[in-house]
């Protein structure tokens, strides 16, 4: 009894260190083997091996295992050791041989630490040195997984505390006993939602039916359009119909020949379109001159005939106008050569007439 009470008092203190500093510390005697941390949803069993008897030497004598749990109540840590097939109050924990059962996690126990001990005596090398005592130890820290969802140190992408992978998670309380559920989706079944169900592919493929369906309408409603429109729409103007073959010789200086006139062929255009001119307007000068000299010689004709002619008795009023309507033509000075102006057909001068 007082060996016990001497090694669980180093461990008390080893354990509030661990609490405080989040680091599962060791005495001077022991030997550390393995430190871990298991998750344990609420309401789940969980079974854990000693990791010192692994660890442990195969020439060693003995390998009996010693479990204890610590854990804090009111602020004051209490150790527990457990024995086979025996429980106490509020904790469902015993242990067998080498290994701990713990039967459904509760809220007391987060937080809390289980210890395993072995105590090796060592073989005695020779006479004057004594056997020896020493021990391993193996500590795992367990936390309680409540799906963590007033937890700061937990997120949404990575929660240590919420085991289900692919579905929601709730925790149940039926007459003080927690218990930690996850409720899967469709695709998914298993404790913790982490195995795929036979049919989960049909069901994926279900969900996004409705999806694939209006797509594949929209691209036969698309398609028709396209066929609807092709058919109205003109047919574009073929340009190669029109465009000549680059092929094609053309005599530039033919189709084009004021591109190739020098600037003598030039003046001489000139000078010929000048005299065209020219001719064309002593031609109408001709024509005016012959129509006025027709004009004067019918006057003068007329003139005469009029004096030959015997004088007879007076006439109407509508005959005398008619007889004397001669008198009243004057000449056209416009039509007639000008005075002095010499005849171009003769040579001679021409003579201001007199039609009185």
């Amino acid at each position: 009894m007082v060996l016990r009470e001497i090694l669980l008092f180093p461990a008390l203190l080893c354990y509030k260190v661990v609490v405080n500093e989040d680091h599962l510390g060791f005495g001077s005697y022991n030997t550390p083997a393995t430190e871990t941390v298991r998750y344990v949803p609420l309401g789940h069993h969980a079974a854990f091996k000693c990791g010192a008897i692994e660890k442990s030497i195969i020439s060693e004598r003995s390998k009996n295992a010693t479990w204890w749990l610590m854990r804090k109540i009111k602020g004051k840590w209490n150790t527990y050791e457990l024995m086979d097939s025996e429980g106490f109050e509020g904790v469902r924990m015993f242990a067998s041989g080498n290994t701990a059962y713990l039967y459904g996690m509760s809220t007391i126990l987060d937080g809390s630490i289980l210890s395993c001990s072995v105590y090796i005596e060592n073989l005695q090398t020779n006479e004057s040195s004594p056997s020896k005592t020493s021990t391993m130890s193996s500590r795992i820290s367990l936390v309680a997984q409540n799906c963590g969802k007033n937890s700061e140190d937990s997120s949404t992408s990575m929660n240590l505390l919420n085991p289900c992978r692919f579905g929601s998670c709730v925790v149940t309380n039926d007459g003080g006993f927690e218990m930690l559920k996850c409720r899967c989706m469709p695709q998914y079944t298993g404790l913790f939602c982490d195995k795929l169900v036979s049919s989960a592919t049909l069901h994926e493929l279900l969900f996004y039916s409705p999806i694939a369906a209006l797509i594949f309408v929209l691209l036969i409603v698309a398609c028709c359009f396209d066929y609807v429109e092709g058919i109205r729409k003109e047919k574009p103007m073929l340009l190669e119909k029109h465009i000549p073959r680059g092929d094609l010789s053309v005599d530039l200086q033919k189709n084009y020949p004021a591109m190739f006139i020098t600037p003598e062929q030039y003046a001489e255009m000139a000078f010929a379109i000048q005299q065209e001119i020219s001719s064309a307007a002593s031609s109408r000068n001709r024509s005016r001159r012959r129509s006025a000299e027709r004009t004067r010689r019918e006057i003068t004709s007329e003139k005469s005939r009029s004096r030959s002619a015997p004088r007879t008795a007076p006439t109407p009023e509508s005959e005398r106008s008619t007889v004397e309507a001669p008198k009243t033509v004057k000449p056209l000075p416009q039509l007639l050569t000008p005075p002095g102006s010499v005849d171009k057909t003769d040579g001679s001068p021409s003579k201001k007439m007199d039609y009185d």
